[in-house]
């Protein structure tokens, strides 16, 4: 529960430990009326929307969730697809609770285009619009993830809606972090004294006739981020998805995908070591130590240079949580360029690069990410057994 990127290493934890026993007693509480009025929710039909606002209401007000709405005025009540951006795991809750929408959708609820389309198609019959996270997952509040081009495969117009989440007191707990699920989310929402939501309802952005469904996405997309004054980050929700953990082991087994994941296979590089002096049969000492993780995260982030990444080291001395730390942009760096390999040192993939590679190139942003989903095993499994072998060379 307690994920070392929520909250900052400074004094600021001291005041988190003295709120600690209120906050246990209002978790506690939360908690078991939470389930209860969720569960009550759960079976009561769309249709009888008073009592079912009423009781979202009321979690609202024991989960301690404040709400203030703004462009009310811009709200159509002709329109079907309510599209908001996704920063904590109380969204959707706030957002039926402020404009009665139907059930949210996200990856966790329909993770395929196919399911979601056919229960958009029997949710657009109801007198309710749907609300849906084209991010497919949470983010974290500082930049907006791609949106899925299942946006304007129901509607040729949308609603967009930018949500933004504030906690005024213990505001260093962080909302959500790389690493945490929904269930840690929502505990800490329970644990804080209360959060803060501020929803804008923007203009309806509606399709041109002769307009592709990408460039359309991406108006919509720019939209909300400059609403939000951030910037647009070229990840996916799978990538996000991904903790720091499951980062490190790919860098580990030679995976490095951090900026383009689909095409390319790297493999970890040994420091380089003073040939002047002659190794030791000792237990590697702390510089050795810093050296390898420094090549850890650098595997995984070729862009950061190496003293950025070595300095953070230094002071979390752990590869887990600098990673989060890159991943959610609390580390400022100028971006290099990753040096080119030597032919001794680089091991021959360049034959086997075409079983992996596509042989078109997806038109869409969907067909892209099943061509990758589809060749990611196979990377892997190639990766590992490159390092074996440039493992077994080396030590022969």
């Amino acid at each position: 529960m307690a994920s070392p990127s929520r909250f900052p290493n400074d004094i600021r934890l001291i005041f988190l430990l003295l709120y600690g026993p209120i906050g246990l007693v209002l978790l506690i509480l939360r908690l078991a009326v939470y389930l209860q009025l969720q569960l009550a929710a759960h079976f009561i039909p769309c249709y009888y929307g008073s009592i079912r606002r009423f009781i979202l209401q009321s979690i609202s007000a024991v989960c301690g969730m404040l709400v203030h709405c703004s462009g009310r005025h811009q709200l159509s009540s002709n329109n079907k697809v309510i599209v908001s951006n996704h920063v904590s795991v109380m969204d959707a809750t706030v957002l039926n609770t402020t404009l009665q929408v139907n059930r949210s959708y996200s990856k966790d609820y329909y993770p395929s285009r196919e399911e979601f389309l056919k229960a958009c198609k029997s949710k657009t019959e109801l007198s309710q619009p749907i609300l849906l996270f084209p991010e497919r997952t949470i983010s974290d509040g500082k930049s907006l993830l791609e949106f899925c081009d299942w946006v304007f495969e129901t509607e040729h117009s949308v609603q967009p809606i930018v949500i933004k989440a504030t906690r005024p007191f213990l505001g260093y707990v962080r909302l959500t972090t790389r690493t945490s699920n929904r269930w840690e989310d929502l505990l800490w929402h329970f644990f804080v004294p209360y959060t803060f939501y501020d929803i804008r309802i923007l203009p309806v952005l509606s399709k041109d006739a002769n307009e592709s469904n990408d460039k359309a996405i991406f108006r919509l997309r720019k939209e909300i981020s400059e609403a939000l004054n951030l910037r647009s980050d070229p990840i996916v929700s799978e990538q996000s998805s991904l903790s720091a953990s499951q980062i490190k082991k790919q860098a580990d087994d030679g995976v490095i995908n951090s900026d383009n994941p689909q095409t390319e296979v790297v493999q970890p590089v040994t420091p380089q070591k003073d040939s002047s002096k002659s190794p030791k049969a000792t237990t590697p000492t702390r510089d050795t130590r810093l050296a390898k993780m420094v090549q850890q995260v650098q595997d995984v982030f070729p862009q950061v240079p190496y003293d950025v990444i070595q300095k953070d080291l230094a002071i979390t001395k752990n590869v887990d949580d600098t990673i989060a730390k890159i991943l959610d942009g609390r580390i400022k760096y100028t971006p290099v360029t990753p040096p080119k390999k030597t032919e001794n040192n680089e091991i021959s993939t360049s034959p086997n690069r075409s079983l992996f590679s596509s042989k078109n190139f997806g038109r869409s942003s969907s067909e892209r990410l099943t061509s990758l989903l589809d060749r990611r095993e196979a990377l892997i499994e190639r990766a590992r057994k490159n390092y074996r072998e440039n493992l077994e060379s080396k030590s022969k």
